[in-house]
């Protein structure tokens, strides 16, 4: 009985509405009340609507949980795109040369002999290249460690026969090396010194095997 008596209703209100619409003399005869209004406000205060309203907040967290994840995989794509980027000094300096004077030369290269130095005072250039770990040079034993490889510097240990000789700093600004040197002597004491290079075209492989 519920059942008929739900789609009555509408339509009794139904043809209420279409006679106050179109006969102005019947319109002011009947009052102004909407029961559809009423019954449906009624109606949304029961336990028919609750399921809805619940289904409701449930497709908004389900929305907002697929822009969260969205937003999420943009960031992600974005940070692995500046993968292809440089990571260390030497990736980004990678096959650069760079003139201390009229006479040397250094050339970078992401490689095991990352630096490579050349010195063409006299007729005969003189070759030195440098990796990491121990190598022999003029009979003495050379250990080289790069305790810093970061885009925008670089820093070089060179100890000799076990004890340390010498820490640089490298960094670059625009056409400049700057190679902040300090040098350790035995009794403990050490002093600072700091060269400019500036970029050339000339490399290492220009003079040297």
């Amino acid at each position: 009985m519920r059942e008929l008596t739900l789609p009555l209703f509408f339509l009794v209100y139904h043809l209420v509405y279409r006679l106050r619409k179109f006969n102005p003399i019947i319109a002011s005869l009947i009052p102004t009340y909407n029961p559809y209004s009423a019954y449906c406000k009624k109606l949304n205060k029961s336990f028919i609507f609750r399921p809805l309203t619940n289904q409701f907040k449930k497709m908004k967290k389900l929305l907002l949980l697929t822009t969260l994840f969205l937003a999420f995989a943009c960031s992600k794509d974005d940070g692995d795109d500046n993968s292809s980027e440089p990571q260390t000094f030497l990736e980004k300096y990678d096959g650069t040369s760079w003139r201390d004077d009229d006479t040397e030369i250094l050339t970078l290269i992401d490689g095991p002999y990352f630096y490579n130095f050349v010195d063409m005072w006299n007729d005969v250039p003189e070759c030195v290249k440098l990796k990491e770990g121990v190598q022999t040079i003029d009979e003495a034993q050379v250990e080289v460690t790069i305790t810093k490889n970061e885009p925008d510097e670089m820093i070089v240990e060179i100890k000799l026969d076990g004890i340390l000789q010498q820490r640089s700093s490298l960094t670059v600004n625009g056409e400049t090396l700057t190679d902040r040197a300090t040098y350790f002597d035995e009794d403990g004491s050490s002093s600072d010194e700091t060269y400019i290079w500036t970029k050339t075209s000339a490399s290492y492989s220009d003079y040297c095997n």
